[in-house]
């Protein structure tokens, strides 16, 4: 097992005084943090590093994301993760899917990711896809849910996060989007895994892709969660939520209003070498 280090990138100092502010909270919480100095461009580090499997392999996905590719403006800020070097003591495999590692909610033997990953690989069939899917992640489930057409990204991390080994928890869509929260439910619980809810409030505050109020976004690591907090009444809801669906873990409420801004939150912008749920996460 790596040592499990909480990486973040450099492209991250730029939010001040967040950064300053929030690393000191999270190295006192226990656990151990790294700046990766050659991302600076890009803080969403959770979508262009590689995907930490249940093989104990990282697989380094294709990140050519649409929303920035057909972009001029943001074209540069398109990472090539397979230059920064970290954990040099675990097999790192390449893959030629485009996948962001957003896209990628991976449970012990199953995988959720949104509908959007078949769209941007109009080269192979929907079942290539997951079957190298299913066979790079070491699962034998791949779960695929419509994704949230007021994102962006198209990611499941925004939508549904790991709960143990065969359970999520997932947004409640009941007063925003009820017809995409039947949807996703549908497709959690076909695929054999019981679903709980958690608060989502979201919250445009003047720009389009605006992740505030995604309390879904948390970041799990080593037996330690961190829930976003944007200064609204439901905060407190989700916290207490939060504390209900993981009784086991250190919680920890910080301000997610810098980055949640521009569109992420603590799941975007922190990257381990281990699973989520491994070594004291979510399982």
């Amino acid at each position: 097992m790596p040592t499990p280090i909480l990486y973040v990138a450099e492209a991250l100092r730029a939010y001040q005084p967040f950064f300053n502010d929030a690393c000191p909270i999270v190295t006192q919480a226990g656990l151990r943090m790294s700046t990766l100095w050659q991302a600076q461009n890009n803080p969403w580090c959770r979508d262009y590093m590689p995907v930490a499997t249940v093989r104990g392999v990282l697989v380094q996905f294709r990140y050519w994301p649409d929303y920035l590719v057909r972009s001029p403006k943001y074209l540069r800020t398109i990472v090539e993760a397979s230059t920064i070097t970290v954990q040099p003591d675990v097999p790192r495999e390449h893959c030629d899917l485009i996948v962001d590692g957003g896209n990628v909610i991976l449970g012990p033997d199953y995988a959720v990711l949104t509908r959007k990953v078949l769209r941007e690989n109009p080269n192979r069939t929907n079942r290539q896809i997951m079957d190298e899917l299913s066979e790079r992640l070491g699962v034998s489930r791949i779960v695929l849910i419509s994704d949230d057409a007021a994102d962006f990204t198209g990611h499941a991390d925004g939508m549904v996060r790991v709960l143990g080994p065969d359970a999520v928890v997932m947004n409640d869509y009941r007063d925003i989007d009820p017809d995409l929260g039947r949807s996703v439910r549908r497709a959690l619980r076909e695929a054999g895994l019981t679903v709980e809810e958690l608060p989502y409030a979201p919250r445009a505050m003047g720009r389009a892709g605006s992740a505030v109020g995604c309390y879904i976004n948390y970041l799990c690591h080593q037996g330690r969660i961190v829930v976003p907090q944007f200064g609204q009444p439901e905060d407190e809801a989700a916290l207490c939520r939060m504390q209900e669906l993981f009784p086991d873990h250190h919680i920890i409420a910080l301000d997610a209003m810098p980055i949640a801004r521009d569109g992420g939150v603590f799941n975007c912008i922190t990257w381990a070498a281990v699973p989520e749920w491994a070594g004291g996460g979510a399982a």
